[in-house]
């Protein structure tokens, strides 16, 4: 009741908050009881053309972009030398917005906001890569841990995000306090979801085992981990697990493209199917986190952008491949697995090293 209040006191005070109410519920008989119960969101900024591309990304959608477009980046909105369409990117959020909505209560944070650290108001034009809110909290149940983000660029962003988690009463730790850890929200990735009960006899959370991996990046270094590690001690069953730095090491040797997150490479279907690339890079992560010791099974796919999903409450949320194998291997095992699925573009957010699971924080409060 506390929760519902809270919620409408926010839709009053900011008008361009929305809360959608879930279409799908977590009583069905067929699934457990543990699920999400709201996603925070942002809105797309009008400076996203000027977001954080990494080399890599930047040098492989340039190729594709030069012949039709200058490389100047433009703040009003248009498109930069990397490709990135303000407009392509807000009607693709827009889509994964209306698809989130349908699984769970969705807060969308309004453009206009005051500072809660002071005095002046914080917009969402002035934050080029707000619409990734998923890089600045990791949350478990009601803790949570506002992140020192790897990019000195992006650390105003946080501050409405502690204000509103505090607001929810959730209890909220800052990294910030701590000037040797860097962590993004895109390196973590706790497998969690909803299980019809035909699997529940090998369930990772009936053992009372959640594991929180913890991929080791440029955004996110050994004290991030450790700091989330100390945060966490507490809450029972829940195990923090460093995952090494391999994306660079991988992508150095192979001269291939670097994945900025551990999570733009692998996700989770359910709470025990990891979603990896086949190859070299694949092989080393199942490695590094040693999922298969702990009990996870791995579907290989060859697109490795198609390894990002987000799954929660029971159903899955892809991204569109035109990889015709991966395509078979990802559905043949949702059908299997009885899940319900749907595909939502992401692929203008890519060209910013974004991906589905960046745009939402899901919470479990």
């Amino acid at each position: 009741m506390l929760l519902h209040h809270l919620v409408h006191s926010l839709l009053r005070n900011h008008g361009r908050t929305i809360l959608h109410p879930c279409t799908r519920t977590c009583t069905n008989n067929n699934l457990s009881q543990r699920c999400y119960t709201m996603a925070l969101t942002r809105q797309v900024s009008k400076s996203i053309p000027n977001a954080i591309v990494s080399e890599t990304t930047s040098a492989t959608t340039s190729t594709t972009t030069t012949t039709n477009n200058s490389n100047s980046n433009h703040k009003d909105g248009g498109i930069n030398g990397s490709g990135i369409s303000y407009e392509r990117a807000r009607y693709q959020n827009q889509q994964y917005l209306q698809t989130l909505r349908s699984i769970v209560p969705t807060l969308v944070l309004p453009e206009h906001i005051h500072n809660p650290s002071g005095d002046s108001a914080i917009e969402t034009h002035d934050l080029p890569d707000c619409v990734f809110l998923e890089d600045t909290a990791i949350t478990i149940g009601k803790r949570a841990v506002i992140t020192r983000m790897g990019a000195n660029s992006r650390r105003k962003e946080v501050d409405v995000v502690k204000h509103y988690l505090l607001r929810l009463g959730m209890d909220v730790r800052d990294m910030r306090h701590d000037e040797d850890a860097t962590c993004d929200g895109g390196d973590v990735m706790r497998p969690i979801s909803i299980l019809p009960k035909q699997f529940h006899h090998n369930s990772l959370q009936q053992q009372q085992q959640q594991h929180v991996f913890v991929g080791l990046s440029d955004r996110t270094n050994e004290g991030g981990y450790e700091y989330l590690q100390r945060s966490f001690q507490d809450v029972p069953g829940v195990k923090v697990i460093p995952v090494p730095d391999v994306l660079q090491d991988q992508s150095a040797s192979t001269s291939t493209s670097s994945p900025l997150h551990l999570k733009s490479v692998v996700s989770h279907i359910d709470e025990r199917t990891l979603l990896v690339p086949t190859g070299p890079l694949g092989d080393e992560l199942l490695s590094s986190m040693r999922a298969l010791q702990l009990g996870y099974t791995a579907l290989r796919l060859p697109d490795a952008h198609a390894c990002n999903v987000l799954s929660l409450n029971g159903y899955v949320i892809a991204q569109p491949t035109h990889c015709d194998e991966s395509k078979h291997v990802f559905e043949t095992a949702m059908k299997q697995r009885s899940i319900p699925f749907t595909y939502t573009d992401a692929s203008e957010f890519a060209k910013c090293d974004g991906a589905l699971t960046c745009m939402s924080l899901l919470l479990e409060i």
